[in-house]
């Protein structure tokens, strides 16, 4: 069993240095489900040795509190049914698709920021330029009978794949900075906050791309469970 988690946390180094849709993995590594419970244990200790002493001293130096009442239903109902299914599905669930990642993301993402309706409506338009003017080459290149462009495309988006992934999950963690108010003028401090929802976010992205949509969901509801249970515990 121990070797087999070496296994799993030596693919999953791999794919930290690299990140690539289709994660290099050991055949002989964990489970699905012991991968999510794995997971559950690396988010958990990162939150003790490092977020939690991190949002200490934010609280004491910059009176960062959060917004967030444990103690409603809403919030409650947010944390452990709506997030797990609805973030996964803006920010994991395309992951493998180049379309996506590219096109049909990143407004979405803005979307769930709360942009300003200006800037999201800036960007919808940009994209819709760029697809429109994709699939007129396209048509024309298919036209004359040429396919290699489709290939060379491809290879560009695996190549530039890490990136993609990695912006994928910084925005899903700075979403996690409205959680938190400040006393520093300028607002930047809530964003130092949310290091336990990067290194989360790494995780869901890590188990979507291994296992499935289903491993992401069942993680962040599993993470989001031990949150609340122990911010209610603990006060």
């Amino acid at each position: 069993m121990i070797s087999n988690v070496r296994l799993e946390l030596a693919s999953f180094a791999r794919f930290l240095r690299r990140p690539r849709r289709t994660p290099v993995v050991s055949a002989s590594a964990v489970g699905a489900s012991q991968r999510v419970l794995l997971f559950l244990l690396l988010i958990l200790a990162f939150d003790l040795v490092i977020a939690f002493p991190i949002e200490t001293v934010l609280e004491k130096w910059f009176q960062l509190t959060s917004v967030l009442n444990i103690d409603s239903f809403p919030i409650i109902l947010w944390g452990l049914v709506v997030a797990p299914i609805l973030e996964e599905l803006v920010f994991r669930a395309g992951l493998r698709n180049a379309r996506y990642c590219l096109f049909a993301g990143p407004p979405l993402m803005l979307m769930f920021c709360r942009a300003e309706w200006q800037v999201l409506l800036g960007l919808t338009a940009v994209i819709i330029l760029i697809a429109a003017g994709s699939a007129w080459y396209d048509g024309q290149k298919d036209k004359r009978g040429l396919t290699g462009y489709r290939f060379a495309r491809a290879r560009r988006f695996l190549g530039l794949y890490p990136w993609i992934f990695w912006l994928f999950t910084i925005s899903f963690a700075l979403v996690h900075a409205s959680n938190f108010v400040s006393s520093d003028r300028m607002g930047l401090i809530p964003f130092f906050a949310v290091s336990s929802q990067l290194v989360a976010g790494v995780g869901f992205g890590y188990l979507r791309l291994r296992d499935g949509l289903k491993s992401a969901i069942a993680l962040h509801f599993a993470n989001n469970l031990v949150a609340l249970t122990l911010s209610v515990l603990l006060g």
